[in-house]
């Protein structure tokens, strides 16, 4: 299991919190999520072991882009995995 704090702080701010993420933070990787983000049971250390097993230094969920223009309207934009 990955250890993991919670961090909360008053201040309205995402680059604040992000901020205060950094700084006690102790090691990786490391999971930026919003408040109403759900995630169901071992969701991150299922993420993290697929991370150590391809030697990937950060993920993103998949992302998908619904277009206005008709012809383009089911164009599924993937997330780059570095």
């Amino acid at each position: 299991m990955v250890p993991y704090r919670y961090h909360t702080d008053r201040t309205a701010s995402e680059s604040n919190a992000l901020n205060l993420g950094d700084e006690g933070a102790v090691g990786f990787p490391r999971f930026y999520m919003d408040a109403d983000i759900k995630l169901t049971p071992g969701a991150i250390d299922t993420v993290s072991s697929r991370m150590a097993k391809v030697g990937a230094v950060a993920a993103a969920p998949a992302m998908e882009m619904r277009l206005l223009v008709p012809s383009l309207a089911h164009t599924a934009i993937p997330a780059i995995l570095i």
